[in-house]
Parts: C-alpha cells; sequence; structure tokens
C-alpha cells in the first residue's frame, strides 16, 4: 500500500518566491535587514548575513569581501532542531518555506508577514517582476518492493502522465512542464511544471514536485492594489495546483489527504 509521508499529509514543504526586476546592493540588503529585524525576531528567531565570496581569477582560491552583503536568513526550527519555515532574502529575490504546512489558510497566515513589512521596503526602489509557488509532496510504498504499483496512486486517466510510466513498477522519472499566458488579475506568462520521482528512500516512495512561476509583463511597484493582486495570483497558483492533483490521483488516495475538503 502507498501512504503520505506524515499521516493524511503528502506535503513535504513549501515555497514562494517574490523576484525583484533589478538586483539590490549590499547597502540596500543591509538597510533592509535593519529595519526588518524588529519584526522577525519574535517569529523567525534564527538568523544570519550572507557574506559574497569574491573569486580571485586566475588564482587557487577564493576570499569573502566584508563589506559585501549577499543577502540574509531569518528561520524557525521545531523542538528537533530541524528549520520549520524561513525567509531567504537575495540581491535577486525573496523565498518564503514553510516545511510543517498544515493548510493554505495557514501558510497565507506566514506570507503576510513579508506582505505587510518586506515588500514595501522593495517598492521604495524595485518592483516584483516573477512570483513562484512551489509544492514538494512525498508517499511511500509500505509493502515488498516487488509488489510495488504506481497505479495505487495515479488515476489510469490522469492527463499528466504516460501509461507506460504508470504500469512500469520499478524507479522511473516524468518532468514537464506547461507555458501559458495569463490576463488576469494583470497579465503575465505562467509556466507550471509537474515533476514525478519513483525514489529509493529506505524503500520505494514517490516524490511529486509541482511548481508555478508567474513572470510579469509589468513589474508591480506598490503595496495598495498590487497587494490584493500578489494575493490573487498565489490563490490561483494554489487552486491549479489542486487541479493538478486531482486530475494526477486516485479518488482514494485524493481522500486519504482530504484534497476535496
Amino acid at each position: 500500500m502507498i501512504y503520505p509521508h506524515a499521516g493524511n499529509n503528502s506535503i513535504q514543504n513549501v515555497s514562494i518566491v517574490f523576484d525583484w526586476n533589478a538586483e539590490l546592493n549590499s547597502k540596500e540588503i543591509k538597510a533592509i535587514q535593519e529595519e526588518l529585524h524588529p519584526h522577525l525576531e519574535a517569529k523567525f528567531p534564527i538568523y544570519q548575513l550572507h557574506q559574497l565570496i569574491q573569486i580571485n581569477v586566475g588564482g587557487a582560491f577564493s576570499t569573502p569581501n566584508n563589506s559585501e552583503i549577499g543577502g540574509f536568513v531569518y528561520a524557525e526550527s521545531n523542538t528537533n532542531g530541524i528549520s520549520n519555515k524561513s525567509l531567504n532574502f537575495t540581491r535577486q529575490s525573496l523565498v518564503v518555506s514553510v516545511n510543517e504546512y498544515s493548510s493554505w489558510k495557514d501558510f497565507l497566515a506566514i506570507v503576510e508577514l513579508p506582505l505587510q513589512h518586506i515588500l514595501p521596503l522593495i517598492f521604495k526602489s524595485r518592483g516584483i517582476i516573477g512570483i513562484g509557488l512551489q509544492y514538494s509532496d512525498l508517499f511511500n510504498w509500505r509493502d515488498a518492493r516487488e509488489e510495488f504499483s504506481a497505479a495505487s496512486l495515479f488515476s489510469p486517466d490522469t492527463k499528466f502522465l504516460p501509461k507506460n510510466a504508470i504500469e512500469h513498477n520499478n524507479l522511473w522519472h516524468s518532468h514537464h512542464g506547461f507555458l501559458s499566458i495569463q490576463d488576469s488579475p494583470v497579465q503575465f506568462d505562467l509556466i507550471e511544471n509537474v515533476n514525478v520521482n519513483v525514489i529509493n528512500n529506505n524503500g520505494l516512495s514517490v516524490q511529486i514536485i509541482t511548481s508555478h512561476k508567474a513572470t510579469l509583463m509589468d513589474a508591480i511597484w506598490s503595496n495598495n492594489r498590487e497587494e490584493s493582486t500578489i494575493t490573487t495570483i498565489l490563490n490561483n497558483m494554489h487552486d491549479s495546483n489542486k487541479g493538478i492533483f486531482k486530475n494526477l490521483l486516485t479518488s482514494e488516495v485524493q481522500e486519504s489527504i482530504g484534497l476535496n475538503k
């Protein structure tokens, strides 16, 4: 039989990404970090600055340039010392990751922090040109390896996997993406990837990575109307992800992870 990796939850990790339309410099990053710190330290008590590495071309080593800051990370760990949520801020982007996902509503509550505090600082000098959402799900096979059946997880009518993959009862992978042009709530190019891997993981496991990346035609430059634009795009990506899983998985598996609630 095949089971979600954590009871009735198959999700290992969820991440969102905001891409700036131009790189930030070290001075700007440092100023943003200092202004953000009082707002982040309570919920993300672990933090670290990233120093840029200077490569000596033609030499045999690299040396850090302590005056150059490449970004920073804020994180929170669980009782086992493992990170359960993090903010990774770089010159090009912000990545918000959650490793203990419970619901989309709770995830958006975490995302609300960068929307409220980080993005207004970005909008002083930069716009947002890209928005991304990625899920990583895992299902574990709990039976003899020779009895493995991908058909116990995937619908025979799914449009996201070839039939010969579902019928193959050993290791395999299927990776592909789809590009479309969207015009609501703003115009953007959308690429959605569905990557499935049957892997060795102390037995056989099936990893499903789904990602959605919007590249905006025009950068977002303010935090008023555009905040709802960002949230709308993320909600649409989440709904699209659910639609992919409803087509991908059997009805029994959908029920086991509460997909239709």
